[in-house]
């Protein structure tokens, strides 16, 4: 038996482009035997099987949004793409939650729940084509970790195919749910080696009501460590706290929305958010902080010029890949003391 036996003839395409590699650029490329794309959850288990059945690798990707080579496929065999698995089978926003598939983007969970008043706070890079069975399969975070944690903080419920090939749920749309092992929490981060993602539940809160971002520009990396560490010590909790090094400003600065100041050579970003006085007493403090030997602080307050900021702060890897034709990049944790360190040495 063929795994086009197995499949819709609609679900097999040619294993090239795309699906052979992800952002990182620069060439670098896998193989593979076939590549398929299914319609349903059972599509996904009839692969699964033929390729247990058969002894042949297979590879799964999201969006194809990584930029450390995740998705592709370095021993030929089978790569299983979830573009079409990409209904929303629910939303409830009285109840704040959602059941998407796979392969719903990041920006339409987020653009559904908005129109509602409710918020998906998990924002990994690429909203547009990264996929929420990615985001799970990689615990993505974003810049708004800081306050509201990586995705696996807003799933309830997951729907999964695990070898052989056979459909299991874990979890559901119970904001708790704690009977037996948390099996929810193994699978989501295990990059698809444990089982392939199919759908999740997804759980919603109320959109916040202001954000306002506080960026500062700073000489050099010392500089600005020092003021995150203000930040942290304040005793304010912000939404958003970040840097972005000399490169990245190299690559992505000519675009920032308020300019770059001569001298700048290391910036940090944070936002308040909540009800209005809340966050506006929080970016007061922000700024407060951040101050102390800043080359400039920006603190835009309307709206079309916050959305412009984070458009840019959305497309500063893409600057990057552009102009150099790729990267490869990977997250690392560091304890807080050793982040001057980091900030020194990358």
């Amino acid at each position: 038996m063929s795994l086009a036996d197995v499949v819709s003839p609609d679900s097999l395409v040619e294993p090239k482009g795309q699906y052979l590699a992800d952002l990182m650029g620069r060439g670098v490329q896998g193989s593979a035997d076939a590549v398929v794309l299914p319609a349903t959850v059972e599509e996904v288990a009839a692969v699964m099987r033929w390729c247990y059945e058969h002894d042949t690798p297979l590879t799964a990707r999201g969006g194809g949004t990584g930029l450390a080579g995740g998705a592709i496929p370095v021993s030929g065999g089978v790569v299983i793409g979830f573009e079409r698995l990409n209904k929303i089978r629910a939303f409830d926003p009285l109840l704040w939650r959602m059941h998407v598939e796979a392969g719903v983007t990041t920006a339409d969970v987020q653009r559904r729940a908005r129109e509602s008043g409710l918020r998906f706070p998990p924002d990994p890079g690429a909203a547009e084509l990264s996929q929420i069975g990615g985001n799970i399969a990689c615990n993505a975070g974003g810049p708004h970790a800081f306050k509201y944690g990586v995705t696996g903080n807003w799933v309830t419920g997951l729907e999964v195919v695990i070898p052989p090939g056979e459909i299991v749920q874990v979890g559901g749309p119970l904001r708790k749910d704690v009977a037996g092992y948390d099996l929810k929490s193994l699978l989501v981060g295990s990059e698809g080696t444990l089982g392939l993602v199919t759908a999740a539940w997804l759980r919603l809160i109320p959109a916040s009501e202001s954000e306002l971002p506080v960026v500062a520009l700073y000489p050099d990396a010392e500089a600005g460590i020092s003021a995150i560490e203000r930040v942290l010590a304040s005793g304010v909790v912000p939404a958003v706290v970040e840097y972005l090094d000399a490169v990245t400003l190299s690559f992505a600065g000519d675009s920032y929305p308020f300019g770059i100041p001569d001298g700048a050579g290391f910036m940090v970003m944070t936002e308040a958010d909540g009800a209005p006085d809340e966050a506006r007493r929080v970016a007061r403090e922000l700024q407060e902080a951040l101050a102390e030997g800043a080359v400039a602080v920006h603190a835009p307050e309307n709206p079309s010029e916050v959305t412009e900021l984070w458009r840019w702060r959305g497309g500063a890897a893409f600057a990057i890949l552009a102009q150099r034709g790729g990267a490869y990049s990977e997250d690392i944790a560091v304890p807080l003391y050793r982040l001057r360190y980091v900030a020194h040495e990358t």
